[in-house]
């Protein structure tokens, strides 16, 4: 127990303590503190199942009075539910330390807010776990000669998920006492795949019920190897049990393979590798460009549903006439549509890959106008896997209907970027191309943007553009928003039971959505934003839209990012900004992560690169180098030392486990370790060789000469360093952005 305690605290400690930004730490949330208990019982807890399933079992000869014990007048029955019972009694006293320490733990640091009812889910998601693992481990049992023996059979039932996850034959069915990940979100009050772990936990329990009655039957008693009549209840109940398993089996094969199609990760890269082949050798056939997005979207939290209507406008924007169209709509679970081009009719339709060609009655001229309507309808069940960039539940909703709405032409983002899979599924190599061998582009690709939105009346949804005005009608609330200026393709929708905290700086609306509990940091993000838009406005440009908003998202999955920057607005999950404890803070820790956001309003948005070799020079890089010029304008010139530090740390570690040959930044492509981090430690190298106010000169002329619709590379903004600098840096600079 003393082992579990210490696991318990060690972890709890590390994670709440660190926090995820700056050093800041987390509120001990009830909700994040169960995601951390999670780890140590379903490891040492198991082992401790098995471990003490094998000494009740064998307890009796190894101190060699079985022989009077299994003489007594008892049943079988009694043998096992005794021995069962004592298991159920020990996961349940682990689980119950581990709460109990992890309650003190949040007494320790002065939080009384504990939610006992919170805790009493880890009895049943980790405790059904350790019971279900004891109940199998008891039947194995009687396959064993002794109790080594027994013990290896019981951590066979460890080991064999790992061998089926390496050899991609995980399933739901097949991996026993399947978990899915528990994760608890305090904004949405709810676990993402909640239904399914009931019903895969009915499936597993009514398993093992089936080995139960096997076990009592054929219960070792002495010497003989008899095995005891079963009476009449007890067949009742194996029957019980094994409709119970059949049902349930079927259910659940059902939803997750029939409805949700359950794609292992290697299937999933086949398939990548598959639509490249068989598509991108429509790549560059000349196809219109969107110019306006119209749509209503209709949201159904309890039905996890959701539904959009709507409308494209779009232009030849090409030098030739356009004969026929290539719609294609990204493939996702549970997924209608409808497609209808004006004045075309459908020449073809691949059901599989979801890829539509349309033939114009009439050529559509460079320069024309046409439209197109649409509908998709999604459902995001419990049994689908996690995506944290589509998913709908009654506690909240988060999706971004760009990626799921169709689309022209062949998409690039299909493509596998890891080498070694490229190589193994014959395709060649997808190095992004230097920017020393791009043209000059102009793309004026972006949008402008209306929808109407409804969602439950508890409810508010959110979107980029400005909110023209509300309205509840039949039980939903209507939100209408409306961009007054062109716009990336991104348009997250956003749905909760939010509160609004509001105020305003130099004419621009600052907004922050966020759970009615979670508004302690909103003083501090506030804070954060009014010196981003001041530095920005006064350094680098104005900017134009006329708010910002910060809109929480719930947090279902370790696997989620931290959030995302889109025109206007930023959507980050609530472990992010939200749930941060600045008590006795002389800093804003919430700064760096603001400002970072923040700065993609220009760095991806205004300027919006060429997507090529080094393209993250104008985006992730200068949003790395925003945060560390306003921290330091700020708190003083070493205010950075710990932050370079880490990065600094981060960059050697990884560099030394990759498997690509390092690039320099202004060629690299998705290489985040070394943008993130090492494009910091050269932009700080930058700033102490020519300075703050060259560095900002710089990028105002990179944004008076390639904002969008051009196209700029690394080596425009390089460019710009170079006209600022004294010719006798331009070395050290060559040194910093294009050498290793």
């Amino acid at each position: 127990m003393s082992l579990i305690v210490t696991l318990n605290l060690i972890t709890i400690w590390e994670q709440i303590t660190r926090g995820p930004i700056d050093q800041s730490p987390f509120y001990p949330l009830t909700s994040l503190i169960l995601e951390l208990l999670q780890d140590p019982l379903s490891k040492v807890g198991l082992l401790i199942s098995i471990f003490y399933a094998v000494e009740l079992y064998w307890n009796e000869r190894a101190n060699k009075i079985y022989e009077i014990v299994d003489s007594t007048p008892v049943k079988n029955s009694l043998f096992y539910v005794t021995k069962l019972s004592t298991l159920s009694l020990i996961s349940f006293t682990i689980i119950l330390i581990s709460c109990l320490t992890a309650i003190l733990f949040q007494f320790s640091l002065g939080y009384f807010d504990v939610k006992p009812l919170l805790y009493l889910r880890l009895f049943y998601y980790s405790g059904s776990l350790l019971i279900l693992m004891g109940g199998v481990t008891l039947f194995l049992q009687r396959f064993a000669s002794n109790k080594a023996t027994g013990l290896a059979l019981g951590l066979l039932m460890i080991a064999y998920p790992i061998l089926f996850k390496y050899l991609e034959w995980a399933h739901p069915l097949n991996i026993f006492a399947y978990n899915p990940q528990f994760i608890f979100s305090d904004m949405a009050n709810s676990v993402f795949h909640e239904e399914a772990y009931d019903w895969i936990n009915i499936y597993w329990a009514s398993f093992v019920g089936i080995l139960s009655i096997f076990t009592i039957k054929y219960w070792k008693r002495g010497n003989s190897k008899k095995s005891e009549k079963l009476a009449k209840p007890m067949k009742i109940i194996g029957l019980t049990f094994l409709f119970i398993f059949i049902g349930s089996g079927a259910y659940n094969y059902y939803h997750y393979n029939i409805l949700n199609e359950s794609n292992t990760k290697e299937e999933r890269i086949k398939y990548k590798a598959y639509y490249e082949k068989e598509y991108s050798k429509f790549r560059n056939i000349a196809q219109p460009t969107i110019t306006h997005i119209n749509v209503n979207v209709d949201i159904y939290p309890d039905q996890r549903r959701y539904v959009a209507k709507g409308n494209f406008v779009f232009q030849n924007k090409t030098s030739e006439p356009i004969e026929k169209l290539m719609v294609s709509i990204q493939k996702v679970n549970s997924l209608v549509y409808d497609v209808n081009v004006k004045n075309a009719l459908l020449d073809s339709k691949n059901e599989i890959d979801q890829v539509l060609w349309y033939k114009l009655n009439t050529p559509l001229q460079p320069g024309n106008f046409s439209s197109l309507d649409y509908t998709i309808d999604i459902t995001r069940s419990a049994f689908s896997q996690l995506d944290g960039e589509n998913y709908v539940t009654s506690g909240g909703s988060y999706f971004e209907l760009e990626d799921y709405l169709p689309f022209f032409g062949y998409l690039d983002s299909y493509e596998l970027i890891s080498k070694p899979n490229r190589i193994k599924h014959g395709l060649p190599e997808n190095s992004f191309p230097d920017p020393i061998n791009a043209d000059p582009l102009i793309t004026d690709n972006w949008i402008y943007f209306n929808a109407r939105i409804s969602t439950t009346e508890d409810q508010t949804a959110v979107t980029v553009g400005n909110l023209e005005r509300e309205e509840i009608k039949d039980g939903r609330k209507y939100s209408y928003y409306k961009t007054d200026q062109k716009i990336s393709r991104t348009f997250p929708i956003m749905s909760a039971k939010y509160s609004v905290a509001t105020t305003s700086h130099n004419g621009i609306e600052l907004k922050i959505y966020h759970s009615p509990n979670h508004n302690k940091d909103n003083d501090q993000m506030f804070s954060a934003l009014k010196s981003g838009l001041d530095y920005f406005n006064e350094n680098i440009a104005p900017y134009t839209f006329k708010d910002f908003k910060i809109v929480e998202l719930p947090y279902f999955s370790s696997e989620q990012s931290f959030g995302a920057a889109f025109p206007g607005m930023y959507g980050g999950v609530e472990n992010r900004f939200f749930n941060l404890n600045h008590t006795g803070e002389i800093r804003n820790n919430s700064l760096r992560g603001v400002i970072h956001e923040f700065s993609h309003q220009y760095w991806g948005g205004y300027i919006s690169p060429n997507n090529i070799g080094g393209f993250s020079m104008l985006t992730e890089v200068l949003a790395k180098y925003s945060e560390l010029v306003l921290h330091e304008k700020l708190y003083g010139k070493y205010s950075n030392n710990r932050s370079l530090n880490q990065a600094l740390g981060i960059y050697l570690r990884n560099r030394s486990r990759s498997a690509n040959t390092e690039k320099p930044l202004t060629t690299i492509g998705f290489e985040p370790m070394i943008y993130y981090m090492k494009g910091l430690h050269s932009m700080t190298a930058l700033q102490a060789l020519i300075g703050e106010e060259k560095i900002n000169l710089a990028l105002r002329n990179l944004l008076a000469k390639h904002r969008h619709p051009k196209r700029p590379t690394s080596l425009d903004v390089l460019t710009e360093y170079y006209l600022v600098s004294d010719s006798a840096h331009h070395p050290i600079i060559t040194d910093l952005f294009t050498r290793v």
